[in-house]
């Protein structure tokens, strides 16, 4: 049975430095205005700002008059004047060549609605046919040609970097208005360090604008396009593109994406759609049930590149994205919806939990695989990408039969779609276990039990751990994270009342973490925490009487919050020696004595009667004696 796959990628991607730039999301921003004549429109004849602006929607001119602190009418205006400049900069440019340097509108004259434009020109001849077009010449010797070739080298150093340094580098821009390559880089030492091994521009000078924060970010969700490649760029003719299912953490808490393992096939490299690496494939599985397989077909690709965040969701292709709460085992009658890169959202029932399949790749052999079937319709390119039921993730696409066009589902033509996926939970997440589970990343996951989302506890770069206590368990997985958890405190109990006035006392903690003890306030006493997490110290002499300990840990530099508890040591029962046990006294009042806790009170009472209570206290031997105070019956 034909079953759909990747969608080859033929045709070589054109990377322009101009676009998306290697790990960081670096915009190329040509300031020239000239450039933007072609699109910029004349207004209509005789049409009246007045009367276009009353035309405006509600939601636009509210919008101008926040943001630019400007009239609708006056916004009209002034795109009128840009308008007509952007005009004047392109035929400036297309008469003077190569002695522009640049064209530029001041903010203050557009916003005046004047449109001056300011034109950058390298010689006074120049300068007078700028003049006479109404523009404002500014001398100077650089061109932008030159600007240009100066962005351009510093984009191909930006792309060459390890990525820990183009993490640093934010983006590099032609300023026209200053004649200079500005190159944006994360303050910091590490971005000034950085900075020191810029290399020249030609002709152009550089300037360095530190930025406070890290660079833009873009987010890796499932449903989007991802890109393999047999090189280090996905300009192959043999690279594959497919679809991002869902994002997962290894134990250190370091980014993975799971997708398709037939997209990875001789592919180790992947992209984002636009060309920016994410990383390399790490597992890749794609196997045959008849020669002794699991018949399974996953990969999970390792996220190297620090600039990108990976988020627990999945793309809506319609600007927003669906959390992700958990994952769950597929079942027959379940209803699903799938995202991948071809057909966006689609829908279905899983008509198979568990079905044997051969699946025909379109560069390799028939595979047997074990995969859930369902009948929401899947084409070419949406391979790996994420199935769901309402919030739960469910598998990975696999595949599906083909419609009679690579745009077309078999539905289209009055045919059942035949669909299969990987099974998320058993064959894929099951395979990972020990040092090396992965963790499904969703918006509510908290694998430490410490009430603080997972997402909340991984590192800001994807790429590294996060270990704030240094005690080499990453946060997520460490509810001792970011600092110690305090102490447990076992015996005694809270309100335990014990005879013992040299208690033991213990509880539990972090391994390897000290403890530190204090009774009523005084000198804490420390002892270690050993490998199975218990602690053990032994208190001094105690007085009969309430009492309140303390316990706190400390590991290095990070102590925990501290532990109260209140106990009172008591007296032990006092010996009653005489009379004894079963004896016939003689007398109506007889005398009682015994043993017990030197100093102590002690109360005798005779049937409970109230007249034959009598009260002591213990002598310094320990030894009582009462004469009871009224005649027993």
């Amino acid at each position: 049975m034909p079953m759909t796959g990747h969608a080859p990628h033929r045709n070589p991607l054109r990377r322009r430095l101009g676009a998306v730039m290697a790990a960081s999301v670096v915009v190329m921003m040509v300031g020239m205005v000239a450039g933007l004549a072609g699109a910029a429109a004349d207004p209509v004849a005789g049409d009246n700002p007045q009367e276009r602006a009353s035309r405006l929607p509600v939601e636009l001119r509210l919008a101008i008059e926040r943001d630019l602190a400007m009239s609708p009418v006056d916004y009209l205006r002034a795109a009128d004047a840009a308008a007509r400049a952007a005009g004047m900069a392109r035929d400036l440019r297309a008469r003077l060549g190569q002695r522009v340097g640049g064209a530029w509108l001041d903010t203050d004259t557009v916003t005046a609605g004047a449109g001056a434009l300011n034109v950058a020109v390298t010689d006074v001849d120049a300068g007078r046919a700028v003049q006479a077009a109404g523009g404002v010449p500014q001398l100077r010797s650089i061109t932008d040609d030159d600007l240009t070739a100066g962005q351009e080298a510093v984009g191909r150093w930006a792309l060459a970097l390890p990525d820990a340094e183009r993490a640093l580098f934010h983006a590099v821009t032609a300023d026209v208005r200053g004649g200079q390559v500005v190159v944006r880089i994360s303050d910091g030492e590490a971005g000034r360090a950085l900075a020191g091994k810029l290399p020249p521009a030609g002709r152009a000078p550089i300037v360095v604008d530190f930025a406070a924060g890290g660079p833009p970010v873009a987010h890796l969700r499932g449903g989007e396009v991802i890109r393999f490649s047999p090189g280090d760029t996905p300009d192959a003719q043999q690279s594959a593109t497919c679809t991002l299912g869902f994002n997962a953490v290894d134990t250190g808490g370091r980014a993975h994406l799971l997708t398709a393992g037939h997209c990875a096939e001789g592919r180790p490299s992947v992209f984002t759609e636009d060309g920016t690496p994410i990383g390399t494939v790490q597992t890749h599985v794609f196997d045959d049930l008849d020669v002794g397989g699991q018949g399974d077909d996953y990969a999970v690709v390792a996220v190297t590149n620090p600039a990108l965040r990976p988020t627990p969701d999945v793309d809506n292709h319609d600007g927003a994205a669906v959390d992700v709460h958990g994952a769950v085992a597929p079942l027959a009658g379940m209803a699903i919806c799938k995202s991948g890169r071809s057909t966006g959202w689609t829908c279905g029932t899983i008509k198979q939990a568990r079905v044997e399949i051969l699946t025909s790749p379109p560069d390799g052999p028939q595979r047997l695989i074990s995969v859930l079937q369902h009948d929401a319709c899947s084409r070419p390119g949406d391979s790996g990408g994420s199935v769901l039921t309402g919030n739960s993730a469910v598998g990975l696409t696999q595949g599906g039969v083909l419609g009679p066009t690579p745009q077309q589902c078999p539905s289209d033509i009055g045919q059942p779609n035949f669909s299969v996926s990987e099974i998320l939970v058993d064959d894929v997440l099951g395979d990972f276990t020990g040092d090396s589970a992965l963790t499904l990343l969703t918006t509510t996951g908290d694998a430490d039990g410490d009430r603080v989302r997972d997402v909340e506890e991984l590192a800001a770069d994807p790429t590294a751990v996060r270990d704030d206590n240094g005690d080499g368990i990453a946060a997520f997985l460490d509810p001792d994270e970011p600092g110690l958890r305090a102490p447990v405190v076992t015996e005694p109990a809270d309100g335990a009342r014990t005879t013992d006035t040299t208690p033991a006392l213990s509880g539990t903690g972090r391994a390897g973490a000290t403890v530190l003890v204090a009774v009523d306030g005084g000198e804490p006493v420390t002892a270690p925490v050993r490998r199975d997490g218990r602690w053990r110290v032994q208190a001094g002499e105690l007085p009969i009487g309430a009492h309140e300990l303390t316990a706190r840990l400390t590991a290095g530099d990070i102590a925990s919050q501290t532990t109260t508890v209140g106990f009172t040591v008591a007296p032990p029962p006092p010996v009653i020696a005489s009379p004894g046990d079963g004896t016939v006294a003689g007398e109506r009042r007889p005398q009682v004595s015994g043993t017990g806790l030197a100093g102590a009170a002690v109360t005798v009472t005779v049937s409970g009667v109230a007249a034959a209570t009598a009260r002591t206290t213990v002598g310094p031997s320990g030894r009582w004696s009462l004469e009871l105070g009224a005649d027993l019956p």
